[in-house]
This record gives C-alpha cells, sequence and structure tokens, in this order.
C-alpha cells in the first residue's frame, strides 16, 4: 500500500499553501494535486473503504518519489479531535510532520478575514475575535502540537516559523527536504510567488464558486484538470476579495491575554525563551489606527 511517509499539518493561515506548492514542485515527492485533504479527520479513514479511498489519493506516485499531504485541519482542537491517533494507527510511528506557524495576532487576523471570504462569517472582526473561538483556538500553537509530539516524539515533529520562511524560502526548503530525507531541488521553488493570500484573492461566491463548491466537481471534474489551469480559472472567473479591516487595542489586548499561557507553553516546546515574535508590537501592528 501506498501512504504518505509526511504530512503538513498547519497550521491555517501560515503559508501552509505556499509550502505545499514549494514542496509539491519537487520530483523526488508526490503530493496530490489537492491541499487539505482531510481524509485523517474521521474514523471513517480506519474502515476498508476510508483506508482504499485514501490510498487511492497517491496511487499515480512512483517508487522513487516520498509521499505526502498537506491539511491544516490536523491542527484544529478542539474542534476535530483524535487525528494524531488515526495517523498513528494508518500510518505508523515513522511518519514526518511539518506545522509551520506565524505571529499568532497575524494569524488570527488572517482567519478571519479568510473565514468571511471563504466561510461567510458576517460577524464584524471584533465580535469575531471574542465570539468565533477558532481564531484564538488556531493560535495556540502549543495546545495544537503537543498532542503530535507526545505521540510521535518531538524529532518526528519539525516546526518552522513563517516568517523565516519568507525571509529564507530556499534556504527553509533545503531544510525540509533534508528533514524528508529527500534531494532537494534549487527549481522547485517559487520565490516571487505567494499563493492563497487573503487581500485580493478570489472571492469564494458567483455562480462558478457553485459549481466549485458541489461533490461532482470535486471528485470527478477538478481532478481531470492540472492545478495551476484551475488556478487560472479562479483568478479570472470569481470576483476579488474586499480591502482588509483592522480590530480594535482592546480585542488585540483581549486575544494575547488569552493566548498568553500557551505562548508560555509553546517557548518550552522550541527550547526557547524569547519567542519568535515580539507580541509586544501587536498593537503597533495589527491594531486599526
Amino acid at each position: 500500500m501506498t501512504f504518505p511517509s509526511f504530512l503538513i499539518i498547519g497550521s491555517m493561515k501560515a503559508g501552509t499553501t505556499s509550502l505545499f506548492r514549494d514542496l509539491r514542485n519537487n520530483p523526488s515527492i508526490f503530493m496530490p494535486s489537492d491541499k487539505e485533504l482531510n481524509n485523517l479527520n474521521t474514523d471513517a479513514v480506519l474502515t476498508p473503504d476510508g483506508t482504499h479511498e485514501y490510498e487511492s489519493l497517491f496511487k499515480n506516485a512512483t517508487q522513487n518519489q516520498v509521499c505526502g499531504e498537506a491539511s491544516t485541519a490536523y491542527t484544529k482542537l478542539p474542534d476535530i479531535q483524535g487525528v494524531p491517533h488515526r495517523v498513528h494507527e494508518l500510518l505508523g510511528s515513522d511518519v514526518r510532520l511539518i506545522y509551520i506557524v506565524r505571529n499568532p495576532i497575524g494569524r488570527l487576523i488572517s482567519h478571519y478575514h479568510h473565514s468571511v471570504i471563504v466561510s461567510g462569517l458576517t460577524l464584524q472582526i471584533d465580535d469575531a475575535i471574542l465570539n468565533h473561538t477558532p481564531l484564538v483556538n488556531y493560535s495556540k500553537y502549543a495546545m495544537q502540537i503537543s498532542p503530535w509530539i507526545e505521540r510521535f516524539g518531538r524529532d518526528r515533529v519539525r516546526i518552522l516559523i513563517f516568517e523565516d520562511y519568507v525571509e529564507s524560502r530556499a534556504a527553509t526548503i533545503q531544510s525540509i527536504c533534508d528533514f524528508l530525507e529527500v534531494q532537494s531541488n534549487a527549481k522547485q521553488v517559487q520565490e516571487d510567488v505567494v499563493f492563497n493570500k487573503g487581500s485580493g484573492r478570489p472571492l469564494n461566491e458567483g455562480p462558478f464558486s457553485k459549481v466549485a463548491k458541489s461533490g461532482l466537481y470535486r471528485k470527478l471534474i477538478r481532478p481531470l484538470f492540472p492545478l495551476k489551469f484551475r488556478d487560472s480559472l479562479r483568478k479570472n472567473l470569481l470576483p476579488k476579495a474586499p480591502t482588509r479591516v483592522k480590530p480594535t487595542v482592546e480585542s488585540i489586548e483581549w486575544a494575547l491575554e488569552q493566548l498568553h499561557e500557551d505562548m508560555d507553553g509553546f517557548k518550552k516546546i522550541l527550547g526557547v525563551t524569547d519567542l519568535p515574535w515580539d507580541l509586544s508590537e501587536s498593537v503597533d501592528r495589527f491594531a486599526e489606527a
């Protein structure tokens, strides 16, 4: 059976799409053209039919390729639970895990705009920060990654910092290839291309959107077309997202209070005394002027 030997497990809105594309461009790596497969979200994947369906996603890999997939829902506690257990049951204890994180306030703001664009969230940004719990929860990096470390060990988990990835994209991909024990490819990194940006991205609405979200399209039609062709369709046929809004100072300060304990735990996981980000600058960076 052919299953992935590595997973990109998150975090949402932290550069996972660009990372997915960069790794997928490596001829030594096979990843299905679709990101966010989410097969491991439920116990259905452990049934004979579910296992067969998941395995079929990697049937086109060659013997010389390492297989992987990327689904940010694998680190969306407490909403989706039990993923590390399912991964261990199906893929074994040797699977390698990649978790990319960014400034947690910047991540939750980007997550908010994504939810407005893609999921139809109607709350204003300040109300959403206070009441739409995934915004803060998915920025609790220690909470999200701890079950994976407990199940697989710290050496099987590579934690990337989004800001470092942006600054040194090719070097980061080289380090990931070393982690996966595959040969890197200098041509695989599209340094000047950032995928899945919120501002100006195609808006998930309109006639084409209804087709794109249908089960028939996802299972039968979409696999027939290359990823670049689908990107072009989305770019040209969907309307563009509106300009982003900013939260108030009070909302950011409240979010920082909710994240404080988790960030202390995340420092311990990273083995550092200071976070990769200076969160004391969050108000100046992200709040409404």
